[in-house]
């Protein structure tokens, strides 16, 4: 397979364990600037409210209060939010990136009210996937080698014996602009650090939690916080590729855009009769298009440019055509609809195919009516 990216966070601290957390800064700042302190005192009397009346949200570790005290949670938040790409910060304000904003539309589109709802964890798992899939799959090959199951003192014990093995592994089968950064990473690995049980705390725990409630984990019933596949973190270990004839398994940009939905689109729990859009007879794919291609540009083109982002664009069809239209739609069979254009009777669309998803880009022309 190609090896085109370390996709690997840098810092995140062992407190972010909650991602609904993020969703609800990037609803206080919604369209806005916000200071970081008036943003911290909003998201504190937030989290007040949800002690008082969610059993949930007040058991769940990595909340912003504790027992209605503030905990020191809320800048690591704010740092994992720009590490995934969903604020911007300069100095003491933040405002919502081209992703964030995204995520305030596509939660127009969500029927399901859960706490952490369907768009919700398709949207986050594909940006972790996105930028930290190389923790994740590592944290998962080390439960798939020990028997399937593990605890977080394994885990991190074991971190950076598989974290080395990843890195000399990728760094031999990556492109060559990755292999430069691969290769720093593992010197640091080897060279500088100290203790890296010390480093794991910070890297374990919150991915476990975070699988936990994307449904990729569970805990055992017969062992204390003793961690195991579900059934769709199965399915998602299975359906990845090996570098190399090992047993290293990673993702590559063309996972992302064409394998993601079909793994994942059991995650809209009310969904029994998804479609694959490549099986569209070629009526119901027009209609279909017909019907989202004016609504992605009304809701993503913010500043009036008519041209869309490939990867917003692409986020957005995938999970609306998904959880509105029960269609499991790839990257490649909404291309190749969309490469010699395709007009409604108001527009007509075009894609613009980069070497990446995200340099790519769906140009919108006004037809003479």
């Amino acid at each position: 397979m190609i090896i085109d990216e370390l996709r690997m966070i840098e810092h995140t601290n062992t407190q972010v364990r909650y991602l609904p957390i993020i969703s609800q800064i990037i609803r206080t700042i919604g369209n806005r600037s916000s200071t970081l302190s008036m943003l911290k005192n909003v998201l504190n009397k937030w989290s007040i409210e949800q002690e008082r009346k969610s059993t949930d949200y007040k058991n769940h570790n990595g909340i912003l209060t504790n027992n209605e005290k503030p905990t020191t949670a809320f800048p690591f938040y704010i740092e994992l939010m720009m590490n995934l790409g969903l604020i911007t910060k300069i100095n003491e304000v933040v405002r919502n990136s081209k992703f964030g904003i995204l995520f305030l539309t596509l939660e127009k589109f969500d029927t399901n009210k859960d706490v952490f709802s369907d768009v919700e964890k398709l949207f986050y798992l594909f940006f972790v996937l996105s930028k930290d899939a190389d923790n994740i799959i590592l944290i998962l090959q080390e439960i798939q080698d020990n028997g399937g199951e593990a605890n977080n003192k394994y885990l991190r014990e074991q971190y950076e014996t598989y974290l080395k093995r990843r890195l000399k592994m990728k760094a031999i089968n990556a492109n060559p602009f990755s292999q430069v950064t691969i290769s720093d990473k593992l010197r640091r690995v080897e060279y500088i650090w100290q203790n890296a049980e010390e480093y794991s705390k910070h890297i374990i725990p919150p991915r476990i939690e975070w699988m936990l409630d994307f449904g990729l984990l569970k805990y055992n019933n017969n062992r204390i916080k003793t961690f195991e596949f579900t059934e769709l973190g199965k399915s998602f270990y299975n359906s990845l590729e090996s570098m190399d004839n090992s047993n290293i398994k990673d993702i590559n940009d063309f996972w992302l855009s064409d394998k993601f939905i079909s793994v994942f689109q059991s995650l809209c729990k009310n969904k029994t009769q998804i479609v694959d859009f490549d099986n569209l007879d070629e009526a119901s794919s027009n209609q279909f298009l017909s019907k989202i291609l004016p609504v992605a540009f009304k809701e993503l083109d913010n500043d009036g440019l008519k041209r869309i982002s490939g990867l917003p664009f692409y986020v957005f069809t995938m999970i609306v055509g998904l959880v509105k239209y029960n269609l499991a739609i790839s990257f490649s069979a909404l291309k190749s609809k969309l490469e010699k254009s395709f007009s409604t009777h108001e527009y007509t669309f075009a894609f613009r195919q980069a070497t990446r998803i995200n340099e790519s880009y769906l140009t919108v022309s006004v037809n003479e009516i």
